[in-house]
């Protein structure tokens, strides 16, 4: 049940000792009253004012709604939000207690955080003020608080390079470097189709004594004779003791290459009248040609040459102009095949 004082009918000359009936449901009931003085020591006056203390805004009389609101101070220390408050930034030392010193706070350790003590300032300043030098094979260095750089040292022999992250060996620059580099038993002999290794003293003397190129080759040519006359003649291959035929005789070259070095050897004779030595490569005569007298012992071309490949038909042509009286005797012609 609720009691609704609006609706009192006011009549004049009420006083707090009379009786009034109650209304309920829009009408009076005569079997249900109150007294007026206990009605007015029920009701607040709209006159009374609710006020807003220490830490508050807002208030006054009760003529209308009110309301009271925390008042949160400029500095941003308290957050008053709409149905709490809470801490803000705090603004000041004071607040925080002994934030700028003292106990509140344990000291730092290596695994929590915490204040600095003074030992751990004078050790922090030490460190400041400390340098690192550089040692043996470093350069640079300073002082802490400079960001020193340490840098290896790489000598000017080029035996080490130093690199942005690392070192590594560069080219060993003298035997003693190396060890045993320059001979000795630090390596093991090369094996003939095997391991690499060293060569021996014995193999370079061999190896010195080759004709440059190892992919080489020595032609030879001979008759016991040419005949004087201006007839066409070819000289065998290797040596025949009969007289140089009048049919081109050729063989393959097993190799290519270059051939040169033509000497022609014989025992003179005849008139001294000219011969000449030519070399034919597939059929086509060669620049490489000996043009010497009858009656020389010695001929050579030392200066032409002519290339070759694996299988050319090489064939050593004799020519006269005119006759030579009589043949020179035992005539032999070499040359030299130079691999690549």
């Amino acid at each position: 049940m609720s009691i609704k004082i609006t609706a009192l009918p006011f009549a004049v000359g009420v006083i707090p000792t009379d009786i009034l009936p109650i209304v309920q449901f829009g009408l009076p009931d005569v079997t249900k009253r109150v007294s007026v003085a206990l009605l007015l020591a029920s009701v607040v006056p709209n006159t009374r004012i609710v006020d807003s203390g220490a830490g508050l805004t807002g208030g006054g009389d009760l003529s209308v709604d009110r309301i009271i609101d925390v008042g949160a101070n400029p500095d941003g220390s308290i957050v008053v939000n709409p149905d709490d408050i809470q801490v803000g930034v705090l603004a000041t030392d004071a607040q925080h207690g002994v934030r700028g010193g003292g106990t509140q706070h344990a000291v730092a350790t290596a695994i929590n955080s915490g204040f600095m003590s003074p030992a751990m300032l004078a050790e922090l300043v030490a460190l400041t003020t400390s340098s690192i030098g550089a040692g043996a094979g470093l350069t640079g260095g300073g002082l802490i608080d400079s960001n020193p750089s340490i840098d290896v040292v790489a000598n000017a022999d080029g035996s080490i390079v130093v690199n942005p992250n690392d070192i590594q060996v560069g080219v060993l620059a003298t035997d003693a470097q190396h060890g045993v580099r320059g001979g000795g038993t630090q390596h093991a002999l090369v094996v003939p189709a095997g391991a690499a290794g060293f060569m021996s003293g014995a193999d370079k003397t061999k190896l010195d004594g080759l004709t440059s190129g190892a992919n080489s080759a020595f032609f030879m040519w001979g008759n016991q004779t040419i005949s004087p006359t201006t007839t066409v003649r070819w000289l065998d291959p290797s040596y025949n003791n009969t007289s140089a035929g009048i049919v081109a005789i050729q063989f393959a070259t097993p190799i290519g290459g270059t051939v040169k070095n033509m000497r022609v050897t014989q025992v003179g004779g005849g008139n001294g009248n000219l011969v000449n030595f030519t070399l034919f490569v597939n059929g086509v005569a060669t620049a490489l040609v000996v043009t010497m007298a009858s009656t020389a012992v010695l001929g050579t071309d030392l200066i032409n040459s002519a290339v070759v490949v694996a299988g050319d038909l090489l064939e050593l042509r004799v020519t006269k102009a005119i006759n030579i009286g009589a043949g020179p005797t035992q005539v032999i012609a070499t040359m030299l095949l130079q691999g690549p």
